[in-house]
């Protein structure tokens, strides 16, 4: 598929994190080589985007969302053996270091992780090259730091700093560092330092530009993710744009079914008046570099663009976001405050954007959304009419101006939903509820026996009983068991929940029999005897025949329907990319179970090939 056709027919496509692949050449990690062996099985399946998570550099946590440079690609995942100019032999250093790191690796089990101590690794031999053989005269390499200038000077010179300063914040550095005064000194001093990282930044434009340019050929367009904010540790917020950030506030969202505190990320939110002064400029230069590497792109949060939740960066932590608002601080600006940004930051690129609008949306979103043509986002989970019985939107009811989802980086994947989540609420958001109305502990007990069935309900949530079939059946439940009147009852939270989630896999099935021209005398029965591997199958087969422009399945979709028959439930919740308001070693960790070099045998290719080919998602 070529960009100029992509919003003129319906196509598919994958979610694949980089760090997630690794091919037998690969070290410690997926390389950006690697994403030809993707591409090559892109075209085999007939899937014509691939989605990569953002690859900017990151920093303590992990997350590709919370980065020290909107702009800076991490070096980790340069190919060592693929380093432009340099005629240094390392080939004994990468054998060893590939023994060290592919020696835990073995595709005989389900779970394993990025091993991140693999960058310091990769770093060592790098400035072994640079130390030896840099070769810093080529034309290309002058041109890129020429053209690079106005971010790439403050990234290496923030980078230098924070080797000095053993990767501490920059908030707790000596004072005119901290500030930027008086930098001629250090800079003259670390200016080998400084070049390094320059260095790197340009051997990686060009090993991924390669991939670019591959991608190309083979008819794949590359689909880049577009963090809305950035680490409060980065070369941006230190840098020379630092005014353009609010460093008074932190960044977050508010409480959610599936986050009773909501969320703190951590990341500032921008000064919107100080970032109008200067034009803009900051989101101007991102995107322009950004278009280097992909054909579209998709902007994280871009509900934020309208209104962004702030929490005050004093707030305690128990709280989490509880206490905070939004910015701009006057809904009634939310609307065109929105179009301005999206407006400035389409046109300064020619990649096709699209904006992940989850959340408590208001109506205004979709409107600005259709108005400039950008694609809105779908989750196949949450696609619900909540005005009718069946609950699942019909295929024929989703956006066709949007990009549909069977699982994204931040939801389990669809056969841990299909097990264990459907038909269930969130065990921490059920107690929140009861306790938010002054409900005693012994009586939330009480009230979770009856409700739900205990046994089968893991991981976090609980499972309706099938005899709480009507709204008035759990009315008389929390009646009887508060000691109230039904009318004195206003659990509204927990009434909006049960409507939500009660008895969704049979909601689900009522639709897909129903777009499918169906019926089922015995719904229950035809239910009883679905295998799970048969249900993911459906729901992916739904998603993709739905009215959405683009469909994306996940790497991790696909890998769990080739192994379903060896996995175990715990490795079936543990194959997720990220736990949304946690901080672990699980988070942005997972791995592929097998390398990439065999994504082109597997079984289940057959079935992804025929469901692009019926869902006529498949361009040649």
């Amino acid at each position: 598929m070529k960009k100029e056709d992509f919003l003129k027919q319906r196509s598919s496509g994958i979610i694949c994190p980089l760090f997630s692949i690794m091919s037998k050449n690969s070290i410690g990690i997926g390389e950006f080589r690697d994403l030809k062996l993707v591409i090559d099985w892109c075209k085999n399946v007939g899937y014509s985007v691939l989605q990569l998570l953002p690859l900017n550099e990151i920093g303590f946590d992990f997350s590709p969302y919370s980065s020290i440079s909107s702009f800076a690609i991490d070096p980790l995942y340069l190919s060592l053996d693929n380093i432009i100019g340099s005629s240094v032999s390392i080939i004994g250093k990468i054998c060893e270091i590939k023994k060290n790191f592919d020696k835990n690796f073995n595709e005989k089990n389900n779970i394993y992780r990025v091993n991140y101590s693999i960058k310091n690794e990769k770093l060592l031999v790098l400035k072994y090259i640079f130390d030896n053989d840099p070769v810093l005269d080529f034309l290309d390499y002058q041109n890129y730091k020429e053209k690079n200038a106005n971010w790439l000077d403050d990234y290496a010179l923030f980078k230098a700093l924070k080797d000095v300063f053993n990767q501490d914040s920059w908030e707790n550095w000596q004072d005119n560092f901290k500030n930027r005064i008086n930098l001629e000194t250090f800079s003259k001093e670390n200016s080998k330092s400084i070049e390094f990282y320059k260095w790197l930044q340009w051997q990686i434009f060009v090993q991924f530009k390669e991939i670019f340019n591959y991608a190309h050929k083979n008819s794949i367009l590359l689909m880049g993710d577009v963090p809305f904010l950035v680490s409060r540790d980065s070369s941006d917020v230190w840098g020379k744009n630092r005014e353009i950030f609010d460093l008074n506030k932190i960044a977050g969202c508010p409480p959610d079914a599936y986050n009773a505190f909501g969320q703190k990320w951590g990341m500032p939110p921008y000064n919107w008046e100080n970032l109008e002064k200067k034009k803009y400029q900051y989101f101007l230069d991102k995107f322009r570099y950004m278009e280097n590497f992909y054909d579209i792109y998709r902007i994280d949060h871009a509900l934020g663009a309208f209104k962004l939740w702030t929490i005050d960066k004093n707030e305690p932590d128990e709280n989490v976001a509880l206490n905070g608002k939004f910015s701009p601080n006057d809904e009634n600006l939310w609307e065109e405050h929105g179009r301005k940004i999206l407006s400035i930051i389409k046109n300064s690129n020619s990649m096709i954007p699209t904006a992940e609008d989850l959340g408590v949306v208001p109506s205004f979103v979709s409107k600005v959304l259709k108005d400039m043509n950008i694609l809105g986002i779908e989750v196949g989970r949450w696609a619900k009419n909540r005005e009718n019985e069946t609950k699942f939107k019909s295929s024929d009811d989703f956006k066709e101006l949007s990009v549909v989802m069977s699982s994204g980086h931040d939801m389990s994947n669809t056969l841990s939903l299909w097990k264990f989540e459907l038909g269930t609420i969130d065990e921490t958001r059920f107690y929140k509820i009861l306790k938010d109305h002054n409900v005693l502990d012994e009586k939330i007990e009480v009230l979770k026996k009856a409700l739900f069935l205990i046994e089968k309900s893991k991981y976090g949530r609980l499972l309706w009983k099938n005899e709480i079939y009507n709204l008035d059946i759990l009315k008389d439940i929390l009646s009887k068991v508060l000691n109230l009147n039904k009318e004195n009852l206003n659990f509204y939270e927990l009434y909006d929940e049960y409507k939500e989630t009660y008895n969704e896999k049979y909601s689900f099935y009522v639709t897909f029999l129903t777009d499918k021209n169906e019926y089922q005398p015995n719904l229950l029965d035809y239910l009883h005897k679905k295998t799970d591997k048969e249900a993911v199958c459906d729901m992916i087969y739904f998603l993709s025949k739905s009215k959405s422009l683009l469909f994306l399945n996940n790497i991790f979709d696909v890998a769990i329907l080739e192994n379903i028959d060896r996995l175990k439930d715990e490795e079936i919740v543990s194959m997720r990319i990220n736990t949304p308001g946690t901080i672990s070693d699980k988070n942005w960790s997972i791995m592929l179970p097998f390398y990439t070099d065999k994504l082109k045998n597997l079984k289940i290719n057959d079935f992804l090939l025929e469901t692009n080919i019926k869902t006529n998602r498949y361009n040649k």
